[in-house]
């Protein structure tokens, strides 16, 4: 755990969150399955959800 302007943040949960939610986008998943086209490369990077919580989320390096 860590603290982002006072809010405790599990950086282990929210990248993994990042990385399923990721992996839900049934283009992305044809893409790779289908077509194969290789994933990557990427980097997880902080943002901010509309609510203001801070959360990790994968983009295309």
């Amino acid at each position: 755990m860590f603290d982002v302007d006072g809010n405790q943040i599990n950086k282990f949960h929210t990248t993994r969150v990042a990385v399923v939610n990721r992996f839900k986008n049934q283009k992305l998943r044809e893409d790779v399955n289908k077509n194969q086209i290789p994933l990557g490369p990427v980097k997880c990077v902080s943002e901010k959800s509309a609510s203001g919580k801070s959360f990790y989320n994968l983009v295309d390096a």
